[in-house]
């Protein structure tokens, strides 16, 4: 399997009801939805992987794995203390975690997954067409991009200063970019966030001649 098969395409219509299903569901992060699909397993006779080491069929001892490393994904996903989020290369959410949630005005993650930054950040024009601009850089350019804004959260009295890092999410340098990561770091002064998207690298391979692309 391709690693970016990892992350399956899904129609519009499809993400529309699939968002709708997890409001119903009660499914508003990573651990929801993995715990939501191992009910289904173990309800069609299929062994719990949390259980005991025995031995199994190889589709079973496959489910432990795909299921173990789903979960620690997951779990590590809603565990950085940082704004994350997962978008298509038409810019609408995949996911976001607590964090962006939060940052999104409290809302839970069905009602996101499928929207665009426009209705997002519908009370924040200036901010949507931001997030255009610097998603499409990425999807031109094919490299990170570094950037400084300021975001309020619904319980901030100020705003506070904010290093944004986009980038392609590809396993291959030359495939097709399909989805867009982005990682944000909150900062006490936009002075700090200036001076952190200067001097922020990441690349491998070490290179002090190197830098992200500041924009």
């Amino acid at each position: 399997m391709h690693p970016d098969s990892a992350l399956i395409e899904l129609p519009a219509p499809l993400v529309t009801e699939l968002s709708r299903r997890m409001k119903e569901l009660g499914i508003s992060g990573v651990q929801d939805l993995v715990l939501a699909v191992l009910k289904q397993w173990l309800a069609r006779g299929g062994k719990d992987p949390r259980k005991g080491a025995e031995s199994g069929t190889e589709q079973e001892v496959q489910f432990n794995e795909q299921y173990a490393h789903l979960l620690a994904c997951g779990l590590f996903v809603e565990s950085i203390p940082n704004e994350i989020c997962i978008k298509k290369s038409d810019q609408t959410l995949v996911w976001g975690n607590r964090w962006y949630r939060n940052m999104a005005g409290g809302r839970d993650l069905p009602d996101l997954v499928g929207k665009s930054p426009g209705e997002i950040w519908k009370d924040d024009v200036e901010r949507a067409e931001n997030i255009k601009r610097w998603d499409m850089q990425v999807l031109e350019k094919r490299t990170p991009i570094c950037h400084v804004d300021s975001i309020r959260y619904t319980e901030d009295i100020e705003p506070r200063a904010r290093v944004g890092i986009r980038f392609p999410m590809v396993a291959d340098p030359a495939a097709e970019i399909k989805f867009i990561g982005t990682l944000g770091i909150d900062f006490r002064t936009m002075a700090d966030a200036e001076a952190a998207c200067e001097a922020i690298r990441t690349e491998g391979e070490w290179d002090v001649r190197k830098k992200i692309e500041r924009v």
